[in-house]
């Protein structure tokens, strides 16, 4: 049912802002209630008019948190909220973010005006998720670049250019390690048995 206007001020107001393309709308502080919504809010959130005025302004809020009485408090004492997040009911049941401005005026009713982030905040969570991906990428690449193709019999290393090198030519090059060779015990007996100490066990 259309509910009449308060004030005179808020009359010109609202013949402006009917048609405006910025969401607008006008709450009623004693009923917590929805007094007017211009088109443009009525719009983005698939409701005519009618089905929104006069509905309770909670009705719509989604967040569990908010309470009226708490956020009409805040617009008298401070006379003016800005950029309030709030996720509010689409008529088909979709969530919708906004971030809204609110003021009270004389005659009890709060003027409000929304911006919705919807698209702006699925392209955020979207780029979390590509940053996420990304890090979980380049760990999964770490992770392979510190596993050493090598060979099961000859033990040679096979480098970034696919060439099968030396173990100690392949550590060499990349932290400069230099090596010394000796012969351990285990192969002393296995490959020069005449050299072999008899006392010396193998490892």
């Amino acid at each position: 049912m259309e509910k009449s206007l308060p004030p005179e001020e808020l009359r010109t107001q609202w013949i402006i802002l009917q048609n405006s393309p910025i969401e607008f709308a006008l709450l009623e502080r004693s009923s917590a209630t929805i007094s007017k919504a211009n088109r443009a809010w009525c719009k983005s959130l698939g409701f005519e008019p009618d089905e929104l005025e006069g509905k309770p302004f909670n009705g719509i809020v989604a967040d569990e948190w908010f309470s009226f009485d708490a956020f009409q408090s805040k617009c008298v004492q401070n006379r003016i909220i800005d950029g309030l997040g709030l996720k509010l009911r689409h008529k088909n049941g979709n969530l919708i973010d906004v971030l809204l401005s609110a003021g009270a005026s004389d005659g009890g009713y709060i003027q409000c005006s929304f911006f919705n982030v919807t698209k702006q905040n699925q392209l955020a969570q979207e780029r979390v998720k590509i940053v996420a991906d990304l890090e979980t990428a380049l760990r999964e690449i770490e992770i392979l670049k510190s596993i050493l193709p090598i060979c099961a019999h000859c033990k040679r290393i096979r480098n970034d250019m696919g060439k099968w090198i030396q173990i100690e030519q392949y550590f060499r090059e990349r932290s400069g390690i230099e090596f010394s060779h000796g012969i351990c015990p285990k192969c002393i007996k296995e490959r020069y048995p005449e050299f072999a100490s008899p006392t010396v066990d193998s490892p």
